[in-house]
């Protein structure tokens, strides 16, 4: 009798399971989800369901989860994740069709403009905040251009 037949039989086959790779591009949004606290300004965070070891800039409580922005390589070659709203690159094209979702938006040019314009403005990015520009963009006068309208909106906003 062959034990490694049994063996096999019994457990099943084991194998060894590849790693991983979580591939992120400079500008892409991803979701992060601080899983555990560390020392210091360390901490644990599930992105796409990978978690990684972190050092966060911004301070984040245990079960937290925040839109984070892929930031070019850091001259040490290091991967930079930063808060949506504390992100001044622009946001990768795939992640603007994510996002636009995200906000129980449809999926369409100017929607995407909208929500890059309002990033570039440093407008904080929320699903209230989208949705009344949305709301105020329904309302574009025959006579002006969307640009502009946006560029309009966005300006009043600044200025409360």
């Amino acid at each position: 009798m062959n034990i490694q037949q049994v063996l096999h039989g019994f457990i099943g086959d084991f194998q060894t399971g590849e790693a991983k790779m979580l591939e992120l591009k400079a500008g892409q949004v991803v979701k992060g989800t601080v899983v555990q606290l560390l020392d210091g300004q360390e901490a644990i965070v599930n992105i796409n369901g990978m978690q990684v070891r972190a050092k966060l800039e911004t301070p984040l409580a245990q079960g937290q989860s925040t839109m984070l922005q892929v930031q070019p390589e850091s001259p040490d070659g290091q991967m930079v994740l930063k808060p949506l709203q504390s992100s001044s690159i622009p946001i990768e094209t795939g992640s603007l069709a994510d996002l636009t979702k995200s906000f129980g938006m449809k999926d369409s040019p100017g929607n995407r403009q909208l929500i890059q314009q309002m990033h570039q403005e440093g407008m904080a990015l929320s699903k209230e905040n989208v949705q009344a520009f949305l709301r105020m963009l329904a309302v574009v006068p025959a006579n002006v251009s969307s640009t502009e309208w946006i560029q309009s909106v966005i300006l009043a906003n600044k200025r409360g």
